[in-house]
């Protein structure tokens, strides 16, 4: 791996550190995570001095000026990425940062944090974590597992990079399909996952249902998956839950729409054993932002007399990789459990019941 002189993995407590107070500082992206690598930074007491970007649409944000790398004076500054290069490796940011200036002070830091949380310092080494080692069906997800905590805990997105695995939610050695799957989408968003288990079903399927709270997610979702007869599929504009409910609701973005208590949006949600009754469901995917719990306890029943294939993303709070393996487990079905990272960093933690 080739290593540059002025690149830095930053440790959460080594950051503030790491930034040079002589010079300007910008982040590296204007999404989401840059907003929040924003607010972030801001709360260290060092100050901003605008965004860069690869492509620009805005020319601001927060009052502060969004750039592409070639419109800054050629000169040192500090430059903490503020984006999550998914499709990416770290080595290939580095590549492109250096090549348009390598005079740069670029710290590179696993920021998801600020949205999921850390897990606590003594978590390897817990009791729950010890329970949930020994329910994992293979060394290769405890491995998985272990990566993850490290690379989210330390910031380091290399931990978990060799981890990486690219068929989310459809691994080939793991989820086996048959004909007539009925197949329920929790966090629909656009329908592309949709399409995906439609594909790797060799359209042999029953039915699909789909959640999905977001009203813009829905509405496109709907527009994207017309190609899919009427009599095949069903989606509720609804959020997945335990109950029959109105909640308040934050839709950040289009793929960060969160239950929040101190939402500005109402939306209904509803569970699966309300709303698909006396259906043989064979497989269920839940990517519903911190509601997974809830979720699969509104799936029970079904879960129960059904038996299904379950892909359930673990990631919004470092809890639920004991609280959900637990519940589940709880309901002596007997189901082997598998963890795999679906970006090279530490997010997309999906487990697997078979």
């Amino acid at each position: 791996m080739k290593k540059y002189k002025n690149q830095n993995l930053a440790h959460l407590a080594d950051i503030k550190r790491m930034i040079n107070h002589d010079i300007a500082t910008y982040i590296y992206g204007a999404g989401i995570t840059g907003s929040k690598v924003n607010t972030y930074l801001n709360s260290l007491g060092i100050k901003i001095s605008g965004f860069i970007v690869d492509n620009k649409n805005i020319d601001s944000l927060y009052n502060l000026p969004i750039c592409v790398l070639n419109e800054i004076e050629h000169g040192p500054f500090n430059l903490v990425l503020g984006y999550v290069p998914t499709n990416e490796t770290l080595d290939d940011v580095y590549n492109r940062v250096f090549r348009e200036n390598r005079s740069i002070n670029f710290i590179a830091y696993d920021f998801s944090f600020l949205s999921f949380g850390l897990f606590n310092e003594d978590y390897l080494i817990s009791k729950e974590f010890d329970w949930v080692k020994d329910k994992l069906e293979d060394k290769y997800s405890l491995e998985t597992l272990i990566a993850y905590v490290k690379s989210r805990n330390s910031g380091d997105y290399r931990i978990s990079e060799n981890y990486y695995e690219p068929n989310q939610y459809f691994p080939n050695n793991i989820i086996l399909f048959q004909k007539n799957e009925i197949f329920v989408d929790c966090g629909v968003f656009d329908g592309e996952t949709i399409k995906e288990f439609i594909f790797r079903n060799n359209n042999t399927f029953d039915y699909v249902y789909g959640f999905e709270p977001d009203k813009n997610n829905y509405e496109k979702s709907v527009n994207n998956l017309t190609g899919i007869p009427s009599s095949k599929i069903t989606l509720f504009n609804r959020g997945s839950w335990d109950k029959s409910d109105i909640l308040k609701f934050n839709s950040i973005a289009e793929r960060v729409s969160v239950i929040d208590e101190n939402g500005i949006e109402e939306i209904k949600v509803d569970s699966i054993d309300n709303l698909i009754k006396n259906k043989k469901v064979s497989f269920i995917k839940m990517d519903v932002e911190g509601a997974e719990l809830n979720s699969l306890k509104g799936a029970e029943i079904n879960i129960k007399a059904n038996r299904p294939k379950l892909a359930i993303c673990l990631y919004h709070k470092p809890e639920d990789i004991y609280n959900i393996i637990y519940w589940n487990n709880s309901l002596e079905l007997n189901y082997k459990y598998y963890i795999r990272i679906y970006t090279r960093y530490s997010q997309k933690l999906v487990l697997y019941y078979i």
